[in-house]
């Protein structure tokens, strides 16, 4: 994980070597997981992005 800033807004940068995502998107599924992360993003005006890579990896930016 890192953490970076960039006035006021925050990047989060989480990944691992696992497998990666199956391509399912996280506003168009029923997951239970990308639901509850939706929900605080909305909460925090937050976006996250998966990106393409080695392992699973996605960007949170906080405003």
């Amino acid at each position: 994980m890192e953490l970076t800033t960039k006035g006021t807004t925050v990047f989060i940068l989480v990944e691992d070597d696992g497998p990666g995502f199956s391509g399912a998107r996280p506003d168009n599924t029923k997951s239970l997981g990308y639901k509850l992360i939706g929900s605080l993003l909305g909460q925090h005006r937050g976006t996250s992005t998966v990106l393409q890579g080695p392992g699973g990896r996605v960007l949170v930016r906080l405003e």
